[in-house]
This record gives structure tokens, C-alpha cells and sequence, in this order.
């Protein structure tokens, strides 16, 4: 993300000139955040970082349309936060399973959200995070053996944090619509989804829920870009 974000507008400054630069930097503080997290307070600590994290970091993207104290953008940036809060809750309730495919296919489909509804320019800065997500998912569901996607603290927080800030960049300054991104919420939900129509067993119910995971991952995702298309 920073690489990209260098190369499209020509080196980063600190501090940050513009909302789109402050990308770079929450990638940075949330690795260094979930590192912190994961050696320090241990479970309990990540999940409190994770409940907070989306705050700061929508405070801090939101904070110059935040000055002028108009209602609605202090309404929709709270928003913005506490739906982070419960896309971040969710990814740490699952991180040990397939948190960071989810992660992965949000991070597309916000990327396309962004391509239909925003701007092809800030598409591009997007697009890497589901890039970088898919080469650390792939990464993780190697080192563990093939059990799954798990996402650590450092994941979790860089990657969790990069979204809720996309979101947030693509609500308070373009002209987004809040339906398509907002359809995406259903997907972190995908594996408690998949697990009440398979349950926990093996043999076919595994099948059976894999299949289930990826039908309610991928129909939020198809579904907000569809929106964003359409609407």
C-alpha cells in the first residue's frame, strides 16, 4: 500500500497531505499497533484494539470534514466507526478460520465499489490492499498447514484498519453511496452463516460448509459492486 500510494502520487510526506496519503500511515500504525497487541495484551488486548482501532482511524480520516461540526458528516463518520468496530470484532472472532479470505474478497469488492461508484483513480490505491491481503492470506493458509486463514494481530489491524479507512475515504469525500459499501457487512458474517446451515461436523458437512462460506462471502461482494453499478 504505501509502495502504491508512493508511486501514484509522487513520495509521501508527513504529515500526510490529503486523506488518501493517511492510507500509507494507517497501514503502518496498525501493524505496529497489532504487533503490540498480539505480544503485550494478548487476546483480550487485541479485541479491545480492535474495537478501537476503527475509531481513531475513521477520526483521523474524517477530521478535516469533521471541523466544520456539520451534523451529518459527524453522523456518518460515527457510523462509519462503529461498523468498523463490528467488521473488526467479527475478523477476531474468526481469525483463526477464514478471516482473511473474507477480509480478502471485502477488500475486492470495496476496490470495485470504488472503480463503479467513486473514481478509477482511487480504485487504484485500493486495489493493492486486496493484493497485499490475498500474497499474506495465501501466506498464513500455507505456514498453518492448510487449516485455514489465519489472521494475526498485525494482519488483522493493518489489513482491518486499510479497510475501514477505504470505506471511510469513499464515504466522506466521493460521491459513494452508502448502500453499496454497507451491503458488505453480511459478508464478515459469512462463516457463522455457513456454519448454521453445515454445522461442525466432517465428511459432507465440511463440504458442504466450505461450499456455504464462500456462497455468503461472494454474495455480499458481487452484490455491492452491483449496486454500485447500478444505482
Amino acid at each position: 500500500m504505501a509502495a502504491t500510494l508512493w508511486l501514484l502520487l509522487g513520495g509521501l510526506r508527513f504529515p500526510p497531505n490529503g486523506a488518501v496519503e493517511k492510507l500509507a500511515y494507517v497501514g503502518g500504525l496498525g501493524l505496529l499497533v497489532g504487533l503490540l497487541a498480539d505480544l503485550i495484551g494478548g487476546p483480550r488486548g487485541l479485541r479491545f484494539a480492535a474495537l478501537l482501532w476503527p475509531w481513531l482511524v475513521v477520526g483521523w480520516i474524517a477530521w478535516p470534514q469533521l471541523q466544520a461540526l456539520e451534523w451529518h458528516v459527524v453522523v456518518l463518520a460515527c457510523g462509519i466507526a462503529l461498523a468498523g468496530s463490528i467488521v473488526m470484532v467479527q475478523l477476531w472472532e474468526t481469525r483463526g478460520g477464514p478471516a482473511g479470505l473474507l477480509l480478502l474478497i471485502a477488500a475486492l469488492a470495496l476496490g470495485g465499489v470504488a472503480f463503479y461508484d467513486a473514481s478509477f483513480a482511487l480504485a487504484k490505491v485500493i486495489a493493492p490492499l486486496g493484493a497485499g491481503l490475498a500474497g499474506a492470506a495465501v501466506g498464513g493458509w500455507a505456514s498453518s498447514g492448510t487449516r485455514g486463514f489465519p489472521l494475526g494481530g498485525a494482519l488483522l489491524m493493518t489489513g482491518g484498519g486499510l479497510f475501514v479507512a477505504g470505506a471511510a475515504l469513499l464515504l466522506l469525500y466521493t460521491p459513494a453511496k452508502v448502500w453499496p459499501i454497507a451491503f458488505l457487512l453480511p459478508l464478515f458474517f459469512a462463516d457463522l452463516m455457513a456454519q448454521r446451515v453445515a454445522g461442525s461436523g466432517g465428511g459432507i458437512n465440511r463440504v458442504i460448509r466450505i461450499v456455504a462460506l464462500f456462497l455468503c462471502a461472494l454474495a455480499p461482494a458481487v452484490g455491492a459492486v452491483l449496486l454500485a453499478q447500478h444505482l
